[in-house]
């Protein structure tokens, strides 16, 4: 019998990752009935196609993944979360019996998640467990590495190595100790995951990383970077007591 799979996931280039390697790993045994890129087009999915599995990103721009299960009274379908959480988060997934997977993805992992779906009966959602991933909402989870797209595909940036983010038009250019990576998503979508306190907006088409930035010049209204760049400022509400809050927490 066919397992019928949902993927949600913001990230096109994830998505068709773990798409191919569901339809190569098991061409006899899984159909991905549709992709989606946001918690409402998943509900719209989950409603007309009925699914078996459903992989569910956690964080995307408009609504986290956690308020998927929101939307159904009955859950009849199984969920594996797809996340880049921290340990302690991880902790109360294992205790309300989620089943989770830590991006980025491997082979090994997908075939251990099946597995494990396999074997357990299907509808494991139930009232406590969506309690329980409502007061997981509240907690500051950040994750420990972005997928960004690319033009050849996508690339995989661990956050603390990501020194700033620049808007080009319609792409976003992400500056890191290695280099230089060239986004094919706009500034506001490449940028969604970034927050305070580690990185800065601190221009229209500037992010910053707060570990990188040397001094700021209150004079000219910059910031001198580690690498000895130099970043304008033009958010009027940065100022050094705002820099130096970001700097020690």
């Amino acid at each position: 019998m066919q397992i019928k799979v949902v993927i949600v996931d913001d990230e096109f280039p994830a998505r068709k990752y773990l798409s191919s390697l569901l339809t190569l790993l098991y061409p006899n045994k899984i159909t991905v009935v549709e992709e989606c890129d946001s918690v409402k087009n998943a509900v719209i999915a989950i409603q007309k196609h009925q699914p078996d599995l459903v992989f569910l990103d956690i964080q995307m721009p408009e609504e986290s993944g956690l308020e998927l299960l929101n939307y159904f009274t009955i859950i009849d379908f199984k969920v594996i979360f797809t996340t880049a959480y921290k340990d302690f988060a991880l902790d109360a997934f294992k205790v309300n019996a989620l089943d989770y997977l830590l991006k980025p993805l491997t082979v090994s992992d997908v075939r251990e998640a099946v597995a494990r779906y396999e074997k357990s009966s299907k509808a494991i959602v139930n009232a406590q467990n969506v309690k329980a991933l409502s007061e997981l909402k509240t907690v500051e989870m950040p994750e420990k590495k972005l997928i960004i797209s690319t033009k050849k595909g996508f690339e995989v940036l661990n956050l603390e190595d990501i020194v700033y983010c620049k808007a080009e038009e319609s792409y976003t250019h992400f500056f890191t100790n290695d280099g230089a990576i060239l986004a094919s998503k706009t500034f506001r979508d490449s940028c969604a995951s970034l927050r305070e306190p580690t990185f800065i907006r601190v221009h229209k088409s500037y992010v910053v990383n707060v570990n990188f930035i040397k001094s700021f010049n209150t004079s000219e209204f910059s910031l001198e970077l580690l690498n000895g760049e130099s970043i304008p400022v033009s958010d009027k509400s940065f100022t050094k007591k705002r820099l130096m809050d970001a700097i020690s927490r």
